[in-house]
Parts: C-alpha cells; structure tokens; sequence
C-alpha cells in the first residue's frame, strides 16, 4: 500500500492508496493496478510500484474496468473476475439528411 504526497489547498498530507494489487485482462494485456472506492484506479508496475498517469482514453483497461465494478468487483486471488456483456448493435437506415430510423438489434451483438 503505497503512500502518495498530495497538497491541499497548501496543506500537505499523505494519502494512503488502495491496497492489494490487482490484475485485470483486456485487449490481450494484463493491467496492474490498485482501486480505492473514493480514488479510483491507479496503475502499478510489476514490484507494485505506483505509475504516473491512467491509460487513455481509448484503452481496452476501461471497459474491463466498468464491467468488474458493475459485476460486482469480484475476485479470483488477485486476478478481476468479470463476463464481457455483448452490447446490441442496431440496425439504422437514413431517411433524410440528418435524420434516421431505428430499425432494429441485429442478432449477434459486439463486445464494448
């Protein structure tokens, strides 16, 4: 559990950040990382050894992440357990310039 030096408002204070480390898997990579409920994540080296700055925007690590703690945050050891939910894609055709019209969920959905 690494302590972080934070500044509030000119007043110094140690945070002490989540705990345990955890491992989730998406996009075919392992993501190291610490949670606390009021923080949020925070990403760890492989010693547990805190890493500066999140993931982008655009990386696989999020929709892992917003499944685990929708499911529950449950756990295997240190790994996140989760199910991938299939996301229904609809079907849509254009009717006018801006303008569509929802026809319907296709059968097969996507992974988020």
């Amino acid at each position: 559990m690494p302590c972080v030096n934070v500044n509030f408002g000119g007043t110094a204070a140690i945070l002490n950040m989540a705990g345990p480390t955890r491992i989730i898997s998406a996009g075919g990579t392992d993501f190291l990382f610490e949670f606390h409920e009021y923080c949020g994540p925070m990403m760890v080296g492989k010693r547990g050894d805190p890493i500066r700055g999140l993931p982008g925007k655009k990386s696989p690590f999020w929709d892992a992440l917003y499944w685990w703690l929708k499911q529950g945050q449950r756990m295997n050891g240190n790994r996140c357990v989760f199910e991938w939910e299939m996301q229904p894609v609809q079907i849509m055709k254009q009717i006018g310039p801006q303008t569509f019209m929802v026809l319907g969920p296709k059968k097969k959905g996507k992974k988020p």
